[in-house]
C-alpha cells in the first residue's frame, strides 16, 4: 500500500491519512505528519492494524486485542 501512496503523491494526488489515535509500540515515524505508528496501531479510534502479523511475536497480542474488541 505504501507504494500506491508514493505513486499518488508523485502524481500530485491528494492523499488523506487517517489519524493515529494509538501508535501501538510506536516503532516507525510518519515524518510528514509528525506521527508514530507501530504494531497494534489504532486509526481514528475505529481501525486496528497489527503490522508484521506474520511474525510469531505479534500473534498473541493480536488475538488478545480481538478478544478485547469482541467482548
Amino acid at each position: 500500500m505504501q507504494r500506491f501512496t508514493d505513486v499518488c503523491l508523485n502524481l500530485n494526488k491528494n492523499v488523506i491519512y487517517w489519524n493515529v489515535t494509538d501508535g501501538g509500540n510506536n516503532k516507525w515515524d510518519i515524518l510528514s505528519h509528525n506521527m508514530k505508528f507501530g504494531n497494534g496501531t489504532i486509526y481514528e479510534n475505529l481501525i486496528y492494524h497489527q503490522f508484521e502479523i506474520r511474525l510469531d511475536t505479534y500473534h498473541e497480542e493480536f488475538i488478545n486485542k480481538c478478544i478485547q474488541i469482541l467482548k
